[in-house]
């Protein structure tokens, strides 16, 4: 799971590194998952009902 708001990921070296950084772990069997500061800060609930549907479906994979 990533954490991070958008300004962070407009920058060309951010995304460039996050891209690589995350095919490097979904080639390992890693599932990534991003939730955006802005949408945390405005429904926590909802960003956490995403992740518990996220774990239901890897641990029923």
């Amino acid at each position: 799971m990533e954490c991070d708001g958008a300004m962070f990921h407009s920058a060309r070296s951010a995304k460039e590194r996050d891209i690589y950084r995350q095919r490097f772990l979904e080639s390992k069997g890693w599932h990534i998952a991003r939730i955006w500061s802005k949408n945390w800060w405005k429904n926590p609930a909802k960003e956490i009902q995403k992740v518990k549907k996220l774990i239901e479906t890897i641990c029923n994979e």
